[in-house]
């Protein structure tokens, strides 16, 4: 459920589920006085921002970010939604969303590659392509030793 502080700091965030739909929502601190905050048909994570201002969420391996409005109900994340602003962050695929501690910057990552964007950049974003983002090369070679010898011990039969 990846549990985080709300941004009032007097409730935890939860992703969890309402119905066949994917949740994010909130308790208060003894676990109890569920609020849905934004629900989605196909997403797999879903992420408040540390202010509450915006939400990023997964969907269909894809990251997608939107301003949360004051709506007074929960809000229906869908990348298709016409009527509130969704940005699209990903070519090909993102996964681990987290944004940093002042919800400035929204981080996913693929493979060997973290991606960092700007989220009033992200979100003040028009016309074709995504917005400008931060790549990060987190790949790293170690040296690994494999005797041979040892592996001919190991697998009977070997030559």
């Amino acid at each position: 459920s990846r549990p985080r502080f709300h941004p009032t700091q007097d409730r935890i965030v939860i992703l969890d589920s309402e119905g066949e739909n994917t949740a994010c929502s909130s308790l208060n601190m003894t676990g109890h006085d569920r609020r849905v905050i934004a629900t989605s048909k196909r997403a797999t994570d879903i992420v408040l921002s540390p202010d509450g201002q915006t939400i990023a969420w997964e969907e269909l391996f894809h990251v997608y970010l939107s301003p949360l409005p004051a709506v007074g109900g929960k809000l229906h994340l869908s990348a298709t939604r016409k009527d509130v602003s969704v940005v699209k962050l990903t070519r090909d695929a993102g996964e681990f969303l987290n944004f940093s501690g002042d919800g400035k910057t929204l981080y996913h990552n693929l493979a060997g590659t973290l991606q960092a964007n700007d989220v009033s950049s992200a979100l003040a974003h028009r016309g074709d392509g995504l917005p400008a983002s931060e790549q990060f090369d987190l790949t790293f070679d170690v040296a690994a030793d494999l005797p041979l010898k040892r592996l001919h011990r190991c697998l009977p039969g070997s030559k």
